[in-house]
């Protein structure tokens, strides 16, 4: 059901939906608990969406897409959106929890369920993978003084409100992640379908899915899991050789970007990855206050001790054990190469790690495949371009673009034939990095070429090219390119369209127009639901 004009954007959610439903009924093992489902478009509506049993309400960009003009990962927000809305109509309306304390688990495991369906409906997307920069936000936000348990009483109305944020996603999901790899795929889906079969149309505690989890598994989930839930923060795990030289010493200590911020102790799920150089072995262990012992075979030449990059903590390396690690990158998986630099970012910024050495790791990576961890590359690099002194710029812009002119040039401009979506994605982020923080002349000249092309056909440009082209013209965009911007905003074709000119408005340097983008989100120009969510 949507706005008259509009049936054309309809299709991809639909079909995503229809997969969804099916999809979810075989993993729970309990058929859709509705005899219909109907999708609601909306143009103006608070939240990203709603799941009513059998009718979802969503916002617009939210559901509605044309993919013949959409970028993958605005088609993975509206597959993504959807299945978590479906996941719902098991995990939050067939089994429904007690009070709003728990509303974390609800909104958690929907948002952990969309991310299995998502990778399931697309696999090429590496829907774990991109999970990545959320996991990593939430562990910015829970690293600040500022945090709170993920799960906490509540009394009055506006303390259920506080829950609706990163803690409750992102780092709720990246929790059940961390649980699930811990215990094995299988069994943590069979704790889940017990869990929900158990307490059909009935009201539950979190303790519950932790007792059907712990009769699955034969392990002590509840006592685990409380440490995270019920307290803010998350442990530093740090990583040494053990006394004996036969293995690794672990210990832990509470991370935070403020010397103030201590205490807390977890039982933290450790999956570590060990190498002698030509073979590998995989040892687990549940890490407390004590400082715990894994042992190897046979001398080690490195280890990973978030092997997979599931675990919802931080890790420090000996220097001898990090050179090893940083020695051989090539034998990681792309999300253990995205977790050591996103760790190594985070002692930046807590100021145990000078950014020279963040640079020095960050060459490394230049062959490096991977949109998502080019993402944080870029993220990273651009938040260090705007705190570096002004005679030094010219200088880091230089070494910007030494370090992404060869994975940029080796892309060009235009997809190749039969190109994957992350590809796709992976010349978006490094030309839009070239051109902004690389200050690139040639770059920010294509740009501006490529978005007087999409002005005039938006089908003309390649999706992922098309808003890099929007954001690097913004960034050394005049006042007559901001007025363009947003007109193309008020007028755009699709919700798509629509978003990628209005969040280039705030990348235009001039302070004037930074101050009347921030008149537009108060006086109605702007209106408030097209906020980030």
């Amino acid at each position: 059901i949507h706005a008259p004009g509009k049936a054309h954007l309809t299709g991809f959610a639909l079909e995503a939906g229809a997969y969804f439903l099916r999809w979810l009924a075989k993993y729970y093992d309990i058929p859709y608990p509705g005899d219909k489902m109907d999708f609601i478009a909306i143009p103006d509506f608070a939240f990203g969406a709603m799941e009513n049993v059998g009718a979802v309400t969503y916002r617009e960009n939210a559901v509605l897409v044309d993919p013949h003009v959409a970028r993958q990962v605005e088609l993975e927000r509206v597959s993504s959106v959807v299945a978590h809305e479906l996941a719902h109509m098991w995990f939050g309306n067939l089994v429904t929890m007690k009070w709003w304390n728990g509303i974390w688990l609800n909104e958690a495991f929907a948002t952990f369920m969309e991310m299995m369906a998502s990778d399931a409906f697309r696999p090429e997307w590496k829907t774990w993978l991109e999970f990545a920069p959320s996991r990593g936000y939430a562990l910015d936000t829970d690293a600040l003084a500022s945090t709170r348990p993920v799960e906490f009483d509540v009394d009055a109305p506006d303390e259920a409100d506080q829950m609706f944020d990163s803690l409750t996603y992102s780092k709720g999901s990246a929790l059940l992640r961390m649980l699930q790899q811990f215990l094995g795929e299988e069994t943590f889906r069979q704790g889940v379908g017990d869990y929900l079969r158990a307490h059909a149309y009935g009201n539950t505690e979190t303790h519950d899915l932790w007792s059907a989890l712990e009769k699955a598994s034969g392990r002590p989930v509840g006592a685990m899991m409380n440490s995270w839930i019920f307290q803010g923060g998350f442990p530093e795990v740090e990583i040494s050789h053990s006394p004996e030289g036969d293995g690794l010493l672990i210990e832990q200590r509470r991370f935070g970007y403020l010397p103030s911020v201590g205490g807390g102790e977890w039982h933290v799920p450790i999956v570590v990855r060990l190498s002698d150089g030509q073979t590998e072995e995989i040892s687990t262990a549940i890490v407390g206050v004590t400082p715990e012992e894994v042992r190897a075979s046979g001398p080690i030449e490195w280890a990973v001790a978030n092997a997979g990059g599931n675990g919802f903590y931080r890790v420090r390396y000996t220097p001898e054990l990090m050179d090893r690690l940083v020695d051989s990158l090539g034998r990681l998986d792309p999300l253990e190469r995205y977790a050591l630099l996103d760790d190594t970012w985070a002692h930046v910024k807590a100021g145990r790690v000078d950014s020279g050495t963040y640079l020095d790791l960050s060459s490394r990576f230049q062959g490096e495949t991977e949109a998502a961890v080019w993402g944080l590359l870029g993220g990273s690099l651009s938040r260090l371009h705007r705190i570096v002194q002004p005679d030094s710029r010219p200088a880091f812009e230089a070494w910007v673009r030494r370090l992404i002119e060869p994975a940029a040039e080796r892309l060009g401009w235009e997809p190749a034939e039969g190109e994957d979506d992350l590809t796709r994605k992976l010349r978006g982020i490094l030309l839009r990095t070239l051109g902004t923080t690389g200050s690139q002349g040639n770059t920010r000249d294509q740009a501006r070429r490529m978005v007087d092309q999409l002005l005039e056909n938006p089908e003309a440009v390649d999706p992922d090219v098309a808003v890099a082209a929007v954001y690097v013209t913004a960034a050394a965009g005049t006042e007559a390119d901001y007025h363009r911007f947003f007109e193309r905003y008020r007028n755009a074709a699709d919700p798509q369209e629509e978003g990628r000119f209005l969040y280039a408005l705030p990348e235009f340097p001039d302070p004037d127009l930074a101050e009347e983008t921030f008149k537009m989100t108060l006086d109605g120009r702007i209106r408030i639901s097209n906020g980030p969510m």
